[in-house]
């Protein structure tokens, strides 16, 4: 995938980042502005974050995930192509 058309994917699916973390980290839930949950493999919890809302890039850019157990972090695709790995 080219650089532009994976940043282009990311940015979409940060638009809709609650509906990507209902569909990938089901086990977590909506806390303010963030889904929290436990990790990337969907585990209760709530040492990973995603922000829900932001700007579509840059500093605080909804979508932007970080797991502060591990120190993992990235965009939504990254998050998917983690929570795949794990199924």
């Amino acid at each position: 995938m080219a650089d532009h058309d994976a940043r282009d994917l990311s940015r979409r699916l940060s638009e809709q980042a609650e509906a990507v973390c209902r569909q990938y980290l089901s086990a977590g839930r909506r806390h303010g502005n963030y889904w929290l949950v436990g990790d990337v493999r969907n585990t209760p919890g709530r040492s990973l974050y995603v922000r829900l809302h932001g700007p579509s890039e840059g500093r605080g850019a909804a979508g932007r995930w970080t797991d502060a157990g591990t120190g993992e972090f990235g965009d939504l695709l990254d998050l998917i192509r983690e929570t795949v790995d794990f199924h």
